[in-house]
């Protein structure tokens, strides 16, 4: 995100409460669903659902993402749990605020149009992990777009870089050539004026034996 679409969306975009965060969802389904958790008040379904849930992750610390969501689905469904969203929420606020597009040149309306159904859908499910992911497939050529912009924009920013670091340089190449033909000259100056004081000093000296 360059610098203007940041300041939008830090500044534009409605911002949830906080919610603790997790490295992977693995992480977040074995605190979650501990059978622990459902011991007061006692529930003796969710008890089992939970044993269930956490031995299956137990003994299978690098399940694959597909087997993961399944274990999520469970979760939610038997448990009653609650997945973090805020992770998703905000990527997804990257892309999908219409803000964003407003002040693009040239305008584009179909983008406008295209950012604020998404944003709509975005807000009206921030909670909701299932529907998040569903509107980050349907949203994902708007994120490609967007992409695909932000990678040209650093191209252009490394050939400008690039293209600035050459110029350096080749003044640098300039300064240098033009210090090595003044040491050059200086040089030769030097070794003319000698040979001019040498002849000098011998005539005077040839002059004076006479």
């Amino acid at each position: 995100m360059d610098n203007k679409d940041y300041l939008i969306f830090h500044n534009m975009t409605p911002q949830r409460s906080e919610e603790k965060q997790y490295e992977t969802l693995y992480q977040e389904l074995l605190e979650k669903c501990h059978p622990n958790n459902f011991m007061q008040p006692y529930d003796k379904e969710k008890v089992d659902t939970a044993n269930t849930i956490f031995a299956k992750l137990q003994s299978n610390p690098y399940a694959t993402d597909f087997e993961l969501k399944e274990l999520r689905l469970l979760a939610v469904q038997g448990l009653r749990i609650h997945i973090s969203t805020q992770k998703l929420y905000e990527y997804l606020m990257q892309y999908c605020d219409p803000q964003l597009y407003t002040s693009r040149v040239p305008y584009d309306a179909e983008l406008v149009n295209q950012a604020n159904a998404f944003y709509s859908q975005i807000l009206d499910n921030k909670d909701d992990i299932f529907e998040l992911e569903k509107i980050e497939l349907i949203a994902k050529p708007l994120i490609d777009r967007e992409n695909e912009r932000k990678q040209q924009i650093e191209r252009e920013r490394e050939e400008s870089e690039r293209q600035k670091k050459l110029k350096e340089e080749e003044e640098y190449k300039k300064i240098q050539i033009q210090a090595d033909l003044e040491y050059k000259a200086d040089i030769k100056r030097f070794y003319i004026a000698l040979a001019i004081t040498i002849i000098t000093l011998t005539i005077i000296v040839i002059i004076t034996e006479l």
